[in-house]
Order: C-alpha cells, then structure tokens, then sequence
C-alpha cells in the first residue's frame, strides 16, 4: 500500500445511516445463524493501557461519510490543517484510527528513491503542535504509520531501509508524542530480525498467494510473539492477485473470519476504500462478508497497539 494519494470523497454507500447499517447487519447475522455481541459503546470502551471489547475493523481511508457499522476503525492520512477536525470527527464516531503523517513516499526518496531520514523528519515535524495524547488516552489513535512497506526493496532502490533507520524514525516520532504506539507497514517475519526497541506493532498484509490462511498467520504470529510485536493484520481487496483483480466476497469472508479471530490482534484493516473505485464496498455480496467479519471482529478482545 501507499500513503500517496487524494483525500477521500464523501461517497455513500447503502450503508447512510448507523440505524440502517445496524439493522442490516443484525438481519445478516440472524440468517446466518451467527451471535452477535454488543460493540463497544465508544472507543474509550478500549483502554490504552490493553485489551478491549472487539477488534477495530475497517478499510484504509474510509471517508468521514462512513465512519458507522460495520466499521470500527480506518487509517486516516492527516495533514497538520485537518489533524484535530478529522479525528475529532473518528471520535464522535467510535471509529478507532491509525494515523499516517508523511504525504508521499516521493517526499522522502533521495533522487536514487533510497529511504532519506532527514527529509522524513521534515514532514513529520510539521505536526509538533498537534497535540495527539487525549486521542491516543481514549483509544481513538491506535497508531501511528511510520514508514510505507520499509521491508520492500522495489521501494528503496533495491535494498530494504535498514533496521536502525526504522527504529530511529520511530524514536524520533515518541520524541514529540511520547505516548503515541508506532510501527510500519512490514510484517513480523521481517521486524523480527533485528531488535527494534522503539517500535510497538508491526503489520501483515494477505493476499491469496502468499499460502494458505492459516498457516501464514500461525507464521505471522509466532514472529510477532518471537519480537514481542503488537499484530495488526490486513487483507488487500482491491488487488488480491496482482493485475488490479479484486478479491471475491466469498474469499473476503473466509479469509477476513479467520483473521478476527486470531488471538492477540491488535486490528484488522482491508487496503482499500478508494473513492475512485467505491464500487467493491457497494456491492451486496461484499457488504456480506464484511458483516460477516464484523460480527466476529465484534466478539474478540483486542490487544493493545503497544509492544508487549
């Protein structure tokens, strides 16, 4: 995924409201058989301390429009302008977030696109005078995302940014928030082989070729208890297997079910609403399986965000 890109629009889909979205996810569950159990009244329901009831569930870059069920929770690219708006907006919701602060890996590639740390300061320094800690206290910042797939070599001129530069950009991050958990989007089985004291989650994005379901997330998770990594998981919908082609209703529910119910998540996010494509998220078959997840999303205990 990529933090570049356009802020979302404001499209609706045939969820409009919280009341029509609550009743058609009841009427799901009930025809499948499924219990649903009360989601958290807010999201200081979850403490920043650890566990909570339910596991944050939503798409990247979901549009202030939509922040209601089935939806728990969003990655929100902030500019210094809009931070306190938007997740003013996320908290009046209930909808849980995960913060990116850079505006494009483009802003912080040296002309040869290896990772520059100082032009990544930059960006984010542009931020010190917001004032995160009341969000991060009542659970509605979950995190912030460093660094966009560092693991990557396709990224950074043939080579992976290397571990001490994450961990000193993670550092510098709790230099001005010092209560704000951070990670990047690379999964444990990389983040694991190297100690990187300043980092509190890592991240693992699925799509079908990378194996079977369950025997990545066993992988995934003994990487991420070997570190000592919180585990935020995520499904690539809108490009499953390459070639742009996304991933089927019946898929998204197998795999999305599988992964609520890993124990010790963090959250589950799916890459991504994209205003340019809303039509995945309208369609009936995959407002399904997204209450099919929510529902079981609904009845776990996530993990705190914080390295364990």
């Amino acid at each position: 995924m990529s933090s570049a890109g356009r802020r979302p629009s404001h499209h609706q889909v045939p969820f409009d409201t919280t009341n029509d979205a609550a009743r058609f996810l009841a009427g799901l569950l009930l025809l499948g058989g499924l219990a649903l159990r009360p989601a958290p009244a807010s999201a200081q329901a979850r403490v920043a301390t650890g566990a909570g009831p339910g596991v944050p569930f939503g798409p990247w870059r979901l549009p202030d429009s939509l922040f209601h069920a089935p939806f728990t929770a969003t990655v929100l690219a902030l500019r210094p302008g809009d931070a306190i708006a938007r997740l003013d907006a996320a908290r009046r919701a209930h909808i849980q977030v995960f913060i990116i602060l850079e505006r494009s890996r483009r802003n912080h590639q040296r002309a040869d696109k290896s990772f520059d740390l100082v032009a990544w300061k930059r960006e984010i320094v542009a931020f010190r005078g917001v004032d995160f800690s009341s969000y991060v206290a009542d659970g509605t910042v979950l995190g912030h995302i460093l660094i966009d797939e560092p693991h990557d070599p396709t990224n950074w001129n043939g080579a992976p940014v290397p571990y001490a530069i994450i961990d000193s950009a993670a550092a510098f991050s709790k230099s001005l928030w010092p209560t704000l958990p951070v990670g990047v989007t690379s999964p444990p089985t990389f983040l694991a082989q190297a100690p990187l004291p300043s980092i509190d989650w890592s991240f693992a994005q699925y799509r079908p070729n990378k194996g079977e379901i369950n025997a990545w997330l066993a992988m995934q998770r003994s990487a991420a208890e070997r570190s000592g990594l919180a585990l935020v998981l995520s499904i690539n919908v809108l490009d499953a297997n390459g070639h742009d082609a996304p991933l089927a209703a019946s898929e998204l529910q197998r795999i999305g079910v599988a992964m609520s119910a890993e124990p010790g998540l963090c959250a589950l996010t799916m890459w991504k609403y994209d205003d340019r494509r809303p039509e995945y998220f309208e369609r009936a078959d995959v407002q399904r399986a997204v209450a099919a997840i929510a529902a079981v999303a609904s009845t776990g205990s996530a993990r705190s965000c914080r390295r364990r």
